[in-house]
């Protein structure tokens, strides 16, 4: 690996530990997928934007549901006397 790569690397390594950036990284991963709802879908299936947010909500609804039952799993299992690496691999 190059040295320009080891310092592009370095300065990603600590603008990902600064909050703020973090948060734009996160909005960049997620505007595509904002755009399409928006405009592809709406455009390949003939959907308006009030009938995909009829049907959007699932997999977020999905994610909620997810993250609760894998904290409480894992609370569980932190009760049961689990190491935290196991429960780790477990939960992830």
């Amino acid at each position: 690996m190059g040295i320009l790569m080891k310092v592009i690397i370095q300065i990603l390594v600590k603008c990902y530990l600064i909050k703020k950036v973090g948060g734009i990284i996160a909005a960049a991963a997620i505007d595509p997928i904002r755009w399409l709802f928006i405009f592809w879908i709406p455009e390949v299936y003939g959907m308006d934007v009030k009938s995909i947010g009829f049907y959007a909500w699932v997999p977020y609804v999905g994610a909620m549901v997810g993250a609760w039952f894998g904290g409480l799993l894992a609370q569980n299992c932190i009760k049961a006397g689990w190491s935290v690496n196991k429960i780790r691999k477990l939960v992830a």
